[in-house]
């Protein structure tokens, strides 16, 4: 090894360890090419979203962000919010036929289309179980809703929970239990609660909030870790995002004088994105559940962003804003260094769905 006591060295060196050196070039190069990759790392991957001009034709389609190049694969009659299924094959959406509200199953490549077995009436909020077997989903009139579900394998749909309680919005927490909105008491005094359902019975989530009855909760969500879940309430005053833990029951997260809601969970299921009126317009922001921290992660004063999903490395979220006149799909970097848009079709672009990690 050269004695630097006596050794000049040439070019110029910086110290990189114990008795060793580095060219300061080298050292202004690796930190360049970092700099390039970051700035170069831009989102990947396939989004279903919803196209068209007006919402009567709006059509779910699949965007590879990559080429931006999108393949229509929904039936185009007012095609509902497209869901994934879990092994990232197949896509769920509800669509108009024959007056009533129906579920189509379909490929990602719009192969092998097919309309699920269902009651009569129409059907909202297809949720695919953790396996990607079943589909959960809500069907009935106001003050009458039922949560039933589809078997794909047998062609079926089976009614959970019993028929003591009207049920809404049903979300998996396991491969055999949902959580469901229930309506609680009658007209003019008809609040909503959080329950428990599987095949035959619907139990009160009863530490969920400490006021049964008197407020409504909505939109509950869960990361897949236990009885975690997030969900909406109003609760405090306002629409406000909580979230509920058996040893702890429910911790407002959001907590702002403005309206929060539409939790959505990160891959690593610590952060929720959410949109709220906080900062003057409708915005897209993110609150670490644990440390209870929210930060910002698009919402511009001079225009509306909403209906964030999450990238699947969790490092982007994707959202709609209207920027540019008119609804298109933007991401941004979630540590919010960038924002890119997605795509330049023209039209409408609304309910994006990021494709699952294989």
């Amino acid at each position: 090894m050269p004695d630097s006591s006596t050794t000049s060295p040439s070019p110029s060196t910086v110290a990189y360890s114990p008795g060793w050196t580095l060219p300061t070039q080298t050292i202004i190069g690796i930190c360049a090419i970092v700099a390039l990759s970051e700035a170069y790392a831009q989102p990947d991957g396939d989004i279903a979203f919803l196209s068209g001009s007006r919402p009567e034709i709006l059509m779910v389609s699949v965007l590879h962000i990559a080429s931006d190049q999108v393949l229509a694969v929904g039936s185009g009659k007012h095609d509902g919010r497209p869901t994934w299924s879990p092994d990232r094959i197949h896509i769920a959406h509800t669509f108009d036929q024959d007056g009533e509200r129906r579920i189509r199953v379909v490929e990602a490549n719009g192969a092998n289309p097919m309309v699920i077995a269902i009651p009569t009436g129409s059907v909202r909020h297809p949720r695919w179980s953790p396996d990607g077997t079943r589909i959960a989903f809500e069907s009935g009139l106001p003050n009458d809703e039922q949560v039933y579900v589809y078997h794909l394998a047998t062609n079926a749909s089976t009614r959970w929970g019993g028929d003591q309680i009207p049920l809404m919005q049903p979300a998996w927490t396991s491969q055999d239990r949902l959580v469901c909105v229930a309506r609680i008491g009658g007209h003019g005094s008809q609040t909503t609660d959080l329950f428990w359902v599987t095949a035959n019975r619907a139990d009160r989530i009863n530490d969920a909030m400490p006021d049964h009855g008197k407020y409504f909760e909505w939109a509950p969500t869960s990361p897949g870790i236990g009885d975690i879940l997030a969900f909406e309430s109003n609760d405090g005053g306002d629409r406000e995002i909580f979230v509920y833990a058996p040893s702890r029951g429910s911790v407002d997260v959001t907590n702002h004088r403005a309206a929060d809601w539409n939790p959505r969970w990160s891959p690593n299921r610590r952060t929720i994105a959410f949109e709220s009126f906080r900062g003057g317009r409708r915005g897209v922001y993110q609150v670490n559940a644990l440390r209870v921290l929210v930060s910002e992660v698009n919402a511009p004063h001079d225009a509306n962003t909403w209906d964030p999903d999450w990238s699947p490395d969790g490092e982007w979220i994707v959202y709609v804003s209207d920027q540019t006149g008119i609804a298109n799909l933007f991401a941004s970097a979630a540590n919010g260094k960038e924002t890119v848009k997605l795509s330049n079709t023209p039209g409408l672009q609304l309910a994006p769905a990021w494709r699952p990690s294989p």
